[in-house]
């Protein structure tokens, strides 16, 4: 009686282990803002975007990193996000930090939930450098 006892008791492991993982799947594609318009190319990362309707999805390798995709699907990006302190925006809004004459996204709120790409000048300066060489 008591192996059949541990044997439930790990079959009803492996099934909450399943849909534990399957919820995780499903929260990783999840979309965080649509219809987005931005109206000049930027930079996340050194991938450069252009100008255009753009849509914030959370990438499936994990909540931290944002997946910035073109309306029409033809220019894609991801950021590695951290946590940022909400500056108790009520509306979605992507934040972009200039830097030369480039533009790099740097912050992105939605619903209270705010995420922020950590830059600084020297990653700007070596995202400029590495974009220009994707382009050549």
């Amino acid at each position: 009686m008591n192996k059949l006892t541990q044997k439930a008791a790990c079959a009803a492991l492996a099934v909450a282990a399943i849909l534990i993982a399957g919820a995780s799947r499903a929260r990783a594609d999840e979309t965080v803002a649509t219809d987005l318009k931005v109206p000049f190319s930027f930079l996340v990362g050194d991938v450069r975007l252009p100008a255009g309707d753009y849509t914030v999805r959370e990438a499936s390798i994990g909540k931290d990193v944002l997946e910035i995709v073109s309306a029409d699907g033809q220019h894609a990006a991801l950021a590695s996000t951290i946590p940022a302190t909400p500056d108790n925006a009520d509306k979605t809004q992507l934040v972009f930090r200039k830097f030369g004459h480039d533009y790099f996204l740097s912050r992105i709120a939605h619903e209270g939930d705010e995420r922020e790409i950590i830059l600084t000048p020297h990653l700007m300066e070596r995202d400029v450098a590495n974009a220009a060489r994707a382009t050549n």
